[in-house]
């Protein structure tokens, strides 16, 4: 319906932000199996691009702690779960490190502001 309207990849980049709030596998791997799956089947470069915003967005509102030490933590955490699904989930895996090589230019550049504000 979404292609018929003109409206595929708006409808595909919020299946994607939908998919950020995919649950955990048990064995702490996400998301979970059936969303990797979906993800590889697909392979649609506007849901996986909305499924990196729907990561970010689910930060929500934040304090604002000097440096990028934030960032880099986030960075970590979406390494650990890419890293178990490269294999036999690249498509997946590369979004999460997509996410982590962002949250990762975050950190520098709140690094260089910290710098930064120090001469100020």
């Amino acid at each position: 319906m979404a292609n018929d309207c003109d409206r595929l990849v708006v409808c595909d980049l919020q299946i994607g932000e939908v998919l950020a709030y995919a649950p955990e596998d048990p064995d702490g791997r996400w998301p979970c199996e059936p969303v990797r799956n979906l993800i590889e089947k697909l392979a649609s470069a506007e849901i996986e691009r909305g499924l990196a915003i729907g990561i970010c967005n689910k930060r929500g509102a934040f304090c604002r702690a000097k440096g990028g030490d934030q960032e880099r933590a986030l960075a970590a955490k979406f390494r650990r779960y890419a890293e178990p699904l490269h294999s036999r989930w690249p498509r997946t895996a590369g979004v999460l490190v997509g996410v982590a090589d962002d949250y990762e230019r975050e950190a520098r550049l709140e690094d260089d502001r910290e710098a930064f504000d120090e001469y100020e």
